[in-house]
């Protein structure tokens, strides 16, 4: 708990526990595709005016109304980035981080504030943590973790990014908390704090309001 001035939060919160330990942070990580979304607009990289397709490859798993589009359906950017926050849609973030690029959004996490960004490294799509969850059997999700940065992009390339998932099917193996302390994204309360504070002043521009 803690007051936010001129985009940034307090040094002394009002009130905190452990707030500067890492932890998983399931779809908060959201907020920081987000805030690569809004630094891309400012760099003219990216404008609202933008329509994406819906595309197999980045249909995820619900929450969200997008893991049921059509194949093709042409969605906006502000569309996409109000369902991956207003609906916490899956289907929505994975297409958005293709459209920024993987490395792009790793890269805000540093910019957001985030004192350890290599911990999200590489960062995972929501359809590959849900296809390594659910199809996956324990010795492979522990050789994930034990893995380097290199080998675990290929490991998601060879023999995650290939899995087609069904978001009207059921959810596999997947029942309850799975490797939570390697296989999720990671982010302390006081990081996740900055990155909020940061697109709440950002929303104070007019071009960016979106």
């Amino acid at each position: 708990v803690t007051e936010v001035t001129d985009g940034a939060c307090a040094d002394q919160p009002v009130h905190g526990w452990q707030a500067d330990r890492r932890l998983a942070i399931a779809s908060t990580f959201k907020f920081y595709v987000l805030a690569e979304l809004i630094h891309q607009i400012e760099r003219g990289q990216a404008t609202w005016r933008e329509r994406y397709q819906i595309q197999d490859e980045y249909r995820s798993m619900p929450s969200g109304d997008l893991a049921y589009a059509p194949t093709g359906t042409r969605v906006t950017l502000p569309a996409i980035a109000a369902a991956m926050i207003g609906e916490s849609d899956n289907t929505a973030t994975d297409h958005l981080i293709a459209r920024l690029g993987r490395t792009n959004v790793e890269a805000a996490f540093a910019r957001a504030g985030h004192a350890a960004p290599q911990i999200n490294m590489p960062l995972l799509l929501t359809r590959e943590l849900f296809a390594i969850k659910m199809r996956q059997p324990e010795r492979w999700m522990t050789a994930y973790v034990g893995a380097s940065d290199e080998v675990q992009r290929v490991m998601l390339a060879d023999e995650i990014d290939p899995m087609r998932l069904d978001p009207y099917g059921d959810w596999g193996n997947w029942d309850g908390p799975t490797q939570i302390d390697g296989i999720e994204w990671f982010a302390s309360a006081d990081e996740v704090c900055d990155v909020v504070a940061g697109l709440y002043a950002k929303s104070r521009q007019p071009e960016l309001a979106p």
